[in-house]
């Protein structure tokens, strides 16, 4: 058996919560995904922030998780916060 990658691992997760996800969709979201892990954004998420990077994985993936209801987020989470939006901010 041939050991998987972080980025086949995580698109095979993302295809779970996306059902009705392209292809194409899934490849670009999952290696979101992996990059944001290396870069450790996970550990400074808030609850607003959470739902932030939810809605931008949505629009990759132009679909919406299956069987959650997704609340809309309040407004911008701080710019500060929001390192995924901007690649690389979050390497010392």
């Amino acid at each position: 058996m041939r050991p998987r990658s972080a980025v086949e691992m995580a698109r095979t997760m993302l295809g779970d919560v996306f059902v009705r996800a392209d292809d194409q969709g899934l490849d670009e979201a999952a290696r979101y995904l992996v990059r944001w892990g290396s870069e450790g954004v996970g550990d400074r998420l808030d609850e607003q922030s959470t739902l932030m990077l939810l809605f931008d994985l949505m629009g990759v993936v132009r679909d919406e998780p299956d069987g959650v209801v997704v609340v809309q987020p309040r407004g911008e989470p701080d710019p500060e916060t929001r390192t995924w939006r901007h690649p690389g901010a979050t390497r010392g």
